[in-house]
C-alpha cells in the first residue's frame, strides 16, 4: 500500500458513555470509560472509500457479551442474502427477522438501516440498505455494510454502566460467483479477541487515626478511592496491552516511514535537476534572434517577393 495515496474520510470516531452511531457524529473531549469502546475510521486509496467499526468490551457484564455475539449472528445472515439480483431491503428484513426470532427486546435499539454502497463517494444516499430500498445487487458493488445496538439498558450488574452500545462495521464486496468478502478482514471481529477482562486491583488499606472522626471519614473515603483507583488500574492494563501488540509495529512503521520520505525527497531533487537540464539544453538549442532582422510593414502589398522567405 502506497501511504502517498491513503487519506481519512472523516475523523476517527471513539465513543463511551454516550453513543452516537452514525457515521456524521464526532468525538468529544471527555475521558474514555473502562466499559464499552466504539471505534470507527474510514479510510480513501486511490480514490475509493472503505469503512470499518469494531466494539472494545472492557470486564464486560453478561447482557453485554449475549448483544456483541448476536450482531455477529446478524452478520452472518446480513451478508446470505446480498447476492446479486437481491434486493437492498432484504438486509434489513433479515437482520430483524434474526433479531426478532433471538431476542426481540432489543428490536427496538437496532440501527434504522444497515448501512450503504460506497466507493468513490463514501456515501451514496441513494443506495442506503433501507427497508424501503428496492434496488438490486450487482456484481462489483461495495458496502458499508453497518449493524449496531444503540443505548441498550444494561443488566444492572455493572452501576456505573446504565446503557450501552454495540457496533459492528465491515466493507462488503459483491462477488461474481454470489458471494461476498470482507475488504477489512484483517481486523477480526471475533468476540474473544474484543474482550479485556482484567481483575480490579484494590488500593493500600489506609493507616489507622487515633481520631474516630478521622477514621470515619476515612472509611467513608474507601469505596470512592477504590473505584478510581480500579478504574485507573483498568484503563492502564488496557494500554500496556495496546503497547504490548503494536509497540513493535509502531516502531518499524516508523522507520519504514521515514526511509520512505527520504526517497521520495530523493527522487524528487533527481526529477527537479534533470527538468532543469532538459530547459538549459532547449536554451542553448534555440538560436537567439537578432531585433534588427525584424521588418514590419503597413499592409499585405509591402510584403517582399522573396522566395526565401516562403
Amino acid at each position: 500500500v502506497d501511504v502517498q495515496d491513503l487519506e481519512i474520510c472523516y475523523e476517527p470516531i471513539l465513543q463511551s458513555g454516550a453513543y452516537d452511531l452514525r457515521v456524521s457524529a464526532v468525538s468529544d473531549d471527555e475521558p474514555l470509560q473502562a466499559s464499552v469502546i466504539v471505534c470507527s475510521l474510514g479510510t480513501r486509496y486511490k480514490a475509493y472509500c472503505s469503512n470499518i467499526a469494531r466494539t472494545l468490551l472492557i470486564n464486560p457484564t453478561e447482557k453485554e457479551k449475549e448483544t456483541y455475539s448476536l450482531l455477529l449472528e446478524v452478520q452472518e445472515a446480513c451478508r446470505s442474502v446480498m447476492k446479486k439480483g437481491s434486493p437492498f431491503k432484504s438486509v434489513l428484513e433479515k437482520a430483524r427477522s434474526v433479531i426478532s426470532a433471538k431476542k426481540p427486546d432489543l428490536l427496538p435499539f437496532f440501527t434504522k438501516s444497515c448501512g450503504f454502497s460506497t466507493g468513490i463517494e463514501f456515501r451514496d444516499s441513494s443506495q442506503l440498505l433501507s427497508d424501503k430500498n428496492t434496488n438490486e445487487f450487482k456484481e462489483g458493488m461495495a458496502f458499508n455494510l453497518s449493524l449496531g445496538f444503540e443505548n441498550v439498558p444494561n443488566d444492572g450488574t455493572a452501576k456505573d454502566r446504565e446503557k450501552f452500545a454495540i457496533l459492528l462495521t465491515d466493507t462488503v464486496l459483491i462477488e461474481a460467483d454470489g458471494s461476498t468478502s470482507l475488504a477489512t478482514s484483517e481486523s477480526t471481529s471475533v468476540m474473544d479477541s474484543r474482550i479485556y477482562d482484567f481483575e480490579e486491583e484494590a488500593p493500600e488499606e489506609p493507616a489507622p487515626s487515633s481520631s474516630s472522626s478521622s477514621s470515619s471519614s476515612s472509611s467513608s473515603a474507601a469505596p470512592v478511592t477504590r473505584q478510581k483507583t480500579a478504574t485507573r488500574t483498568t484503563v492502564d492494563l488496557v494500554q500496556r496491552k495496546s503497547r504490548e501488540t503494536s509497540g513493535a509495529s509502531s516502531l518499524e512503521e516508523e522507520k519504514r516511514r521515514k526511509q520512505q520520505q527520504k526517497e521520495i525527497q530523493e527522487q524528487k531533487k533527481l526529477e527537479q535537476l534533470q527538468r532543469l537540464k532538459r530547459d538549459l539544453n532547449k536554451n542553448q538549442e534555440t538560436p537567439a534572434v537578432n531585433s534588427r532582422e525584424i521588418s514590419s510593414y503597413r499592409s499585405s502589398s509591402e510584403f517582399p517577393l522573396n522566395a526565401d522567405l516562403y
